[in-house]
């Protein structure tokens, strides 16, 4: 049985060739993970659905011209983060933005992790932890742990290096551990 990284290069390699269902099945497949990507970083669901359609077209455009990758999700995830940062600037451009506005920031809906094997207490001071990283960290840990992106993955992904990918991980999970412990005191 073939593995889902191996499952979407096979579709790749069809849709190269000018395949236009196996670039649908791609969009069906990895849809809400793009989804849920873009929608972090563009805060909202317009743009998000908007830089993923734009990615898929692109990529349909220019099939002809694109080689093997070796992670089809990943390089779809960096594709549609680079159109989202396009949006947001086209956005910005047109919008006259009031300084006193803030931008989108990545954020984890904490029922987006997979919290089946936290007990139901613990359940809302993971939720309340999760918001408490800062941006930065918490795509990193949307990334790894969502998206099952490896170190070397987001540190491209991000124009980070490994480094500084390992430490952004390391702080988050130390900052969370540190809120679920002052937590359970609180409890007490």
């Amino acid at each position: 049985m073939a593995s889902e990284k191996e499952r979407y290069a096979e579709l790749w390699v069809r849709m190269c060739r000018d395949d236009l269902e196996a670039l649908e099945h791609l969009y069906r497949s990895l849809y809400a993970d793009l989804y849920h990507y873009a929608l972090k970083l563009t805060g909202l669901q317009e743009s998000a659905e908007d830089a993923i359609h734009d990615t898929f077209v692109y990529i349909w455009q220019h099939r002809a011209a694109l080689g093997q990758v070796e992670s089809v999700k990943f390089y779809l995830l960096k594709a549609v983060r680079n159109q989202c940062l396009l949006l947001l600037r086209k956005n910005s451009r047109e919008e006259a933005l009031d300084p006193s506005a803030t931008p989108p920031t990545m954020r984890i809906a904490p029922e987006e992790l997979e919290l089946g094997a936290v007990p139901p207490p613990q359940v809302r001071k993971v939720r309340q932890a999760l918001q408490e990283l800062s941006p930065r960290q918490a795509e990193i840990i949307f990334l790894k742990y969502y998206n099952n992106l490896d170190y070397e993955e987001i540190a491209e992904l991000l124009a980070l290096n490994y480094q500084s990918v390992v430490n952004h991980v390391f702080r988050a999970i130390s900052k969370l551990r540190q809120l679920m412990e002052a937590a359970q005191f609180r409890k007490i």
